[in-house]
């Protein structure tokens, strides 16, 4: 099951670091999979992903359950939110290309908007659920 996650982390990633609309929000595409120490702020960074399999008739199915991260230090929400509504909108019901499965749905499912104890920094938790069929 790797593969496939593998897969969809790498399809989601080119999606997010292809938009030029994200990339000057971000001021230079700051996307990662593993934040380097001392990143600069904004970023989005991806967080856990869970994968499980269901019964598929024809193809084997998984269903995934992906966290994309926005961190902000601006102050308020405004600057995390206007990333995340940005990363919805890219990734959403997207359509994205993987070589060995086929990506049935990719749907936006939930929205977390946490501040740090001295209200100095956001972090906004998108989940999305998707599901992919082996070809």
């Amino acid at each position: 099951m790797s593969d496939v996650r593998h897969q969809l982390s790498a399809a989601l990633y080119g999606v997010l670091t292809g938009d030029a609309g994200l990339g000057a929000i971000l001021a230079g595409g700051k996307v990662f999979d593993r934040v380097p120490r001392g990143a600069a702020h904004p970023f989005v960074s991806f967080g856990d992903m869970v994968s499980r399999r269901l019964d598929g008739d024809a193809a084997p199915v998984t269903e995934h359950f992906v966290d994309v991260l926005v961190h902000s230090r601006e102050a308020g929400q405004k600057e995390a939110s206007d990333i995340a509504e940005r990363v919805i909108a890219l990734l959403d019901d997207a359509a994205l290309a993987m070589p060995d499965y086929r990506l049935a749905s990719l749907r936006h499912r939930d929205t977390q908007v946490s501040a740090s104890r001295d209200r100095r920094a956001y972090r906004v938790r998108l989940r999305f659920r998707a599901l992919t069929e082996a070809l």
